[in-house]
């Protein structure tokens, strides 16, 4: 089916089909033949015309070929590849006239005219306010900002007629109706959108009144007289005189009642509109003082921050008290001085207060401070007066903002006396709220500081979309910015990938963002991400006239340096080694530094550094890759060598202490403190591989086991593969054991079962030649662990029984009873169920005696399993229940994930689906929280067969192709073990679904990625994180 072009004119003219947007047109008159063939879209337009509309002062000889190129041009954007040509623009008459296809384009113009038609004959006023609503929201600006064609005037003034009718009808039902608040908020819009609307002032008044708030009414009467005074020389009318003097009559009875019983702040659905009526901040006999506003001017679109710009509107309302000071804190290009100055804006529009921008980038003596703030506020001075004392006469009884923009210079060596000075303005100034804008606290008593980092970035499995990408503003900003310089540029399914790359390459900093973008013109999107590899050659403006500190990314992050002492810009460099982030024990321990933490905690004051906590209450510090590698610059490769290799041993010995933690109760926490540090570990290993093979291997010979049980196994593969090229001939043979049987488990687990196969066999040769009889054992118990996934029983019962007489002949019982466990599974699989059980009981025997807890866990579910193919679904449930009350006992939620996966599925076959439905859910929550890829692959399987259960084969056709492209994205294809399992469930759908729908449902479910998969499972075990079973009794759910 055709998408629809769908046409924004109610402000910035904007269209949008599927995933293409386009907000810059390649010239402004191409913008304006479209806004003027969507405006009037039902009749065909000869070329002397449209030249006529767009260059009405120029004859059509001249404007034909500009139009010719125009037309050329909006084609190319509205008729990309894809689309036929004349499917959006049609000509006729052998392209003598153009029309747009009304039937492939809509536009919010006709979409608010529709609305306003429909509130007229509305059955009820409640749907009559609805459609009015729905009519007023789409008017979010004037017709096609910053076009000025003549035809767009006198159909911009009809639109605003209508609107402002629309709100005016709005006010009067939701009064009649007795909504004072949804009333006020109807005529709020009125004065915002004509702030002349005489009418929409009255009624603002009226409706203060009528709420009992006569302070309010009588403020609002003064913001109306200085808007009439200066816009049209004159006073309001007599009836806003009269309603004024009714109010004052009021206040004087004492006819008044708290504000909070009237204009709540309004719910989302209804009409944006201020939390508390507009107050004024002078004092009812101050007198009137024209709001000041000097500020900058903003070039370009702001995007992103809504939490940060609600947080400050609240604590910057002239109305409220303190805090009377708002530091804003954050590197370097960050955003803080755009996030400021929109914060203002939003305060001058709200209430009407004077606001001014105050620029000390280049202020480096605090003493020319009130000099600088009274030029900047336009104050008259006299000769033998201080500069400040015009500053304290005009705004004693107003409400003033100042925003201090880059104090930072100014606090490295006069922090007291810029302290002093900010004491004695708020002092003196009961009113004045002061936004700062620093790399580091001001220190002043009072003082709220917000930290302000990167925008959000995006994080996906799989190659993102289009519609998932458009919703971040770091997306957003980088296309915008793009646009400005190529204005046919677009987020699209080709510029996804490269998009994505880009922006978390650069970490979501606005800045970085804004300089890469520049580049569109010259550079494809590839070649910009080729470049990031080096960002600080590429991140340097194109812009004509720079701003000297963000000329260059590398300028703004020299002058934070410039900022430091010499000892703490010395720490600040070395902490260049660390990869995505520390601890303030490793810092101090690789850089032999004592007071490591302390001097990490003036760093972060300083917004060099972000602080995190992590699940054991630990601090952690993360500095941006980008500064990370600005630092790096500073050190010779003398200082890199020394410190990356006390880097390598520290997170060497980490591992080596942390990673036999994960087979105990504390597994999630240790793993999330692995997890944590994979940068480092990366980090590490690539600079071991090259400058220190044994290192290398040693560390290999560790962290194996934490790829294997995070599922990480083909990077685990890549980084095992490189350490056994470089490992030289003496290497400890210990060590080089350990290394190919960790090669050959990850392969397994991928089901490359020939490598696997290969780096066992290489593992029991040197083994054998060595005479370690424990690593023999080792090699022929994995060898047959490798033959029975495989199918291969007799060669897997030929294996397990040599390593048995090996683990026997050495007296190891834990390893006897776990090798008589393998066995056992083979009995299984032949469906010799007798010899299984007994072999099972004999290895859970020794396993209890040697109280391997995590053994016996095993060997129960290994029983229950039994069971379960026996058909023995009850002693199944049983056996499968105590298991899981040990694995509870011994704390491990990996174990305890499985248990209740199989006891789920036991459950199912017992005919109960709704317990079964408890424990997957808590199955499938537990493997999230873990992070476990590989368990939730399992988990879809599981709840494929529930959505079965409950006759919804078409969602368990999704599910299998989910988890499908689960195990084909992290490597780890189904075993042959489980082949037979999902083989009948695949059978169990497709009973119920033609093969043609069970195609097509399981391909939807190979283009989910994780998250919308997990979306999936709440429709049938609940919303997770909200579902709950009791430990004891599930069976309420």
């Amino acid at each position: 089916m055709q998408q629809y072009w769908y046409i924004e004119m109610l402000g910035p003219l904007r269209a949008s089909c599927g995933d293409l947007r386009i907000s810059r047109f390649i010239t402004r008159k191409v913008g304006a033949l479209l806004a003027y063939l969507a405006y009037y879209p039902n009749r065909a337009y000869s070329r002397e015309h449209l030249a006529s509309i767009l260059w009405p002062d120029t004859d059509f000889a001249q404007a034909s070929p500009r139009l010719r190129q125009a037309i050329a041009a909006l084609r190319r954007q509205m008729e990309p590849p894809g689309l036929l040509p004349d499917t959006i623009l049609l000509t006729a008459g052998g392209r003598l006239t153009l029309q747009i296809n009304s039937t492939l384009v809509h536009t919010d113009v006709d979409e608010f005219q529709n609305l306003l038609k429909l509130a007229q004959s509305a059955p009820n006023v409640n749907i009559s306010c609805d459609l009015l609503e729905q009519a007023v929201r789409l008017y979010k600006a004037e017709l096609l900002t910053g076009y000025d064609e003549e035809w767009i005037f006198v159909e911009r003034e009809h639109l605003s007629e209508a609107v402002l009718g629309a709100l005016h009808r709005l006010a009067e039902l939701y009064t009649q109706q007795n909504d004072l608040q949804s009333a006020y908020t109807a005529a709020c819009r009125i004065v915002e959108i004509d702030p002349l609307n005489e009418k929409g002032h009255l009624t603002l008044m009226r409706l203060l009144i009528a709420s009992k708030l006569p302070d309010k009414a009588l403020a609002h009467y003064q913001t109306m007289a200085s808007t009439w005074r200066q816009q049209l020389g004159e006073l309001p009318s007599a009836a806003a005189r009269k309603l004024a003097d009714h109010a004052q009559e009021m206040l004087a009875t004492g006819q008044t009642q708290e504000p909070s019983v009237f204009l709540l702040s309004p719910s989302s659905d209804k009409l944006k509109a201020p939390v508390k009526p507009p107050q004024s901040s002078f004092p009812r006999n101050a007198p009137a003082l024209e709001p000041l506003y000097i500020m900058p001017a903003r070039l370009n679109r702001f995007f992103g921050r809504e939490e940060e710009l609600a947080h400050l509107e609240t604590v910057l309302n002239p109305n409220e008290e303190p805090p009377h000071l708002i530091t804003l804190l954050g590197p370097g290009g960050c955003g803080k001085t755009r996030l400021a100055l929109e914060a203002a804006e939003h305060i001058h529009k709200r209430y009407l207060v004077s606001v001014c921008h105050v620029p000390l980038t280049e202020i480096r003596d605090p003493s020319v401070l009130p000099n600088v703030l009274a030029q900047t506020l336009r104050l008259p001075v006299a000769s033998q007066q201080s500069p400040l004392e015009s500053l304290y006469s005009q705004y004693r009884e107003h409400a003033l903002l100042l925003v201090l923009d880059n104090c930072e210079q100014l606090l490295a060596e006069q922090a007291e006396q810029i302290r002093s000075f900010l004491y004695e303005l708020f002092d003196r100034l009961p009113l004045l709220k002061c936004l700062a804008t620093s790399r580091q606290p001001i220190g002043l008593e009072g003082e709220e500081r917000y930290g302000v980092g990167p925008l959000p970035i995006p994080i996906a499995l799989f190659a993102p979309s289009p519609e998932e990408l458009a919703s971040y503003p770091s997306i957003q900003l980088f296309v915008d910015r793009a646009q400005a310089v190529k204005p046919d540029f677009q987020l699209t399914q080709r510029t996804a990938l490269p998009i994505y790359t880009i922006v978390q390459k650069l970490e979501g900093i606005p800045l970085a963002l804004e300089l890469a973008a520049s580049w569109s013109t010259q550079l494809s999107l590839q070649q910009i991400v080729q470049r990031l590899d080096n960002p600080l050659d590429i991140l340097i403006t194109r812009r004509r006239i720079p701003t000297i500190r963000h000329s260059a990314l590398q300028t703004a992050l020299a002058w934070s340096l410039e900022l430091l002492s010499e000892s703490q810009k010395e720490f600040f460099i070395k902490l260049s080694v660390f990869h995505g982030g520390f601890t303030a024990k490793a810092c101090s321990a690789i850089l032999n530094s004592p007071d490591a933490e302390s001097m990490l905690n003036e760093l972060a004051e300083r917004s060099l550094l972000s602080l995190s906590e992590t699940p054991a209450g630990e601090t952690r510090y993360t500095l941006l890759e980008i500064m990370r590698e600005f630092a790096l610059t500073y050190l010779s490769p003398q200082q890199i060598h020394a410190l990356s290799l006390r880097h390598a041993q520290f997170y060497f010995q980490f591992a080596k202490e942390s990673i036999p933690l994960l087979a105990g109760p504390q597994r999630l926490m240790i793993q999330a403190a692995l997890e944590a540090e994979t940068d480092n570990f990366r980090a590490t290993l690539e600079w071991t591989i090259a400058n220190s093979a044994e290192l290398a291997a040693n560390i290999g010979a560790v962290l194996w086991y934490y790829w294997l049980v995070t599922n990480s196994f083909t990077e685990g593969r890549k980084w095992l593969q490189q350490i056994l090229a470089v490992m030289p001939p003496n290497a400890d043979p210990h060590i080089r054991l350990r290394i190919l049987s960790g090669l050959g488990l990850l392969a397994k687990h991928q089901a490359d079962y020939t490598e696997a196969a290969s780096f066992y066999q290489i593992a029991l040769t040197e083994a054998t030649q060595t005479g370690d009889l424990r690593a023999q054992a080792e090699a022929y118990g994995q060898i047959g662990a490798l033959a029975y996934e495989q199918g291969k029983l007799d060669d897997a019962q030929t294996a397990y029984a040599v390593s048995l007489q090996l683990w026997q002949q050495l007296e190891n019982h834990q390893l006897i009873a776990t090798t008589l466990n393998n066995i056992a599974l083979i009995a299984q699989e032949q469906e010799r169920y007798d010899e299984a059980v007994k072999l099972l009981e004999q290895s859970l025997q020794t396993k209890r005696t040697l109280g391997d807890h995590q053994g016996v866990i095993d060997s129960l579910n290994n029983l229950a399993l039994v069971a379960y193919d026996r058909g023995h679904f009850e002693t199944a449930r049983l056996i499968f229940e105590d298991a899981l009350a040990k694995a509870r006992e011994l704390k491990s939620p990996y174990v305890e994930a499985i248990i209740l996966n199989n006891l789920s599925n036991t459950l199912l076959a017992l005919g109960q689906p709704a317990k079964a439905r408890a424990y997957q859910a808590k199955s499938l929550q537990t493997r999230c929280a873990l992070q476990d890829k590989r368990g939730l692959a399992y988990s879809f399987e599981s709840c494929a067969w529930l959505a079965v259960s409950w006759k919804r084969a078409e969602l368990a056709a999704k599910l299998l192709g989910a988890a499908e492209a689960l195990r084909q994205q992290i490597g780890a294809p189904l075993l042959p073990s489980d082949r037979k399992r999902v083989a009948h469930i695949r059978h169990q759908v497709q009973s119920q679904l033609s093969n043609q729908q069970f195609d097509a449902y399981h391909t939807i479910g190979r283009s989910l990625n994780i998250e919308q998969t997990l979306s999936l499972t709440e429709e049938l075990l609940g919303a997770l994180g909200k579902l709950s079973i009791s430990t004891d009794s599930p069976e309420s759910k």
